[in-house]
């Protein structure tokens, strides 16, 4: 009688044992699914977030400084028409400087005068 009531217990307690770690590994597996998600969901708030502050303005910004040398660009080759290019301090600056850089300076970055201060030379 004693050896039924244990073959009994032990047929209870193994099959509650493997019904206890199917739900922990179940439990552990389903966590580790939630982590992974949250780990990818804060991954592209990163992503957005860097997209929107960092490189739309800095595209937003080589699209101004690209129209921007354009004109520039356009201009500089304006000078050659100019009846004034004789004269014209900025094509004598623009001289020196393409000057220099065939000098082999062209590595040191030179500071222009602003239009507020007039060249001492």
């Amino acid at each position: 009688m004693l050896q039924i009531v244990s073959l009994i217990l032990n047929a209870l307690l193994t099959s509650g044992m493997v019904v206890a770690l199917a739900t922990i590994r179940s439990t552990r597996k389903k966590a580790a699914a939630e982590a992974e998600a949250a780990e990818i969901d804060n991954a592209r708030k990163v992503v957005d977030e860097f997209d929107t502050y960092i490189v739309k303005p800095l595209k937003a910004q080589v699209n101004e400084l690209r129209d921007s040398v354009q004109k520039l660009q356009m201009a500089v080759r304006q000078i050659a028409a100019c009846p004034h290019r004789d004269s014209c301090p900025v094509n004598d600056k623009l001289d020196e400087l393409q000057g220099a850089a065939a000098d082999g300076d062209d590595h040191e970055r030179k500071q222009l005068p602003s239009p507020a201060e007039p060249d001492a030379a």
